[in-house]
């Protein structure tokens, strides 16, 4: 199994989720170079896209947004330096997909039918508590003069909250971020939801619970899935991709 496909939207666009089996599909994880390449052709081949027309992130944990265009074509294509400096992109342009790496940070597709646009968000856990999500659709937003229930949203695999334990200065940072609600106490452990935290910055946007769905597979124990987390793993990291259908 090559991909996790997300049909939350319809024929409109395409969004997936590489797996462990496609292979570590990131240059910035130690791997042979011209391997990484094949598999990256071969997704734009299966995208039915240039390969230069699939543009990657220069991603770090950021809450940097960026708009994708024309210009931007082989961004990142070729080494991790040259891709677009941000955890956020987003495009109106049917002929360009955009994606983002991550094991277990979370991946977030975005659809605005009414404006023709599509988004993508590395959801880390420091970009979780910048707000990126909330950033990424207030400015759209107030760019396409978009309502939240014009906005839909679907979270890719990513690790789950049961493996997600957190320090007392992590507590101190979501308390400081409040995104508090999204803590969960178990026995003596402080765990940290980030898909739930993720959501609480998209209803605070006014995006509906009915435009939200959220993956049920954990990266940490899903044999599909990268995870750093996990000792049985291999350190890999798999791409979330998104692109108009038209």
């Amino acid at each position: 199994m090559n991909y996790f496909t997300w049909d939350t939207f319809n024929n409109d666009i395409t969004a997936l989720t590489t797996t462990k089996h496609f292979g570590n599909m990131a240059y910035q994880i130690k791997d042979e170079k011209e391997l990484i390449k094949l598999r990256r052709n071969k997704l734009a081949q299966d995208l039915k896209l240039n390969p230069d027309h699939v543009i990657f992130t220069y991603q770090n944990h950021s809450d940097n947004i960026e708009e994708v265009t024309i210009k931007d074509i082989k961004k990142g294509m070729d080494d991790f330096e040259s891709g677009v400096p941000a955890d956020a992109l987003y495009t109106t342009d049917s002929s360009l997909a955009i994606g983002v790496f991550h094991a277990d940070c979370a991946p977030i597709f975005v659809y605005a039918p009414k404006a023709h646009l599509v988004a993508i968000i590395h959801a880390s856990f420091k970009s979780t508590l910048k707000h990126i999500t909330f950033k990424t659709i207030s400015l759209l937003k107030n760019k396409y003069h978009l309502n939240g229930e014009d906005i839909f949203v679907n979270i890719g695999p990513y690790q789950h909250f049961i493996d997600l334990h957190v320090n007392e200065d992590d507590v101190k940072a979501i308390v400081e971020a409040k995104l508090e609600k999204a803590l969960r106490l178990f026995n003596e452990d402080r765990l940290f939801d980030i898909a739930f935290a993720n959501i609480i910055d998209l209803r605070n946007n006014d995006v509906p619970l009915k435009n939200i769905e959220v993956s049920s597979i954990n990266t940490v124990d899903n044999n599909l899935c990268f995870s750093a987390h996990s000792k049985n793993k291999n350190n890999g990291r798999m791409v979330s991709v998104i692109t108009l259908n038209k």
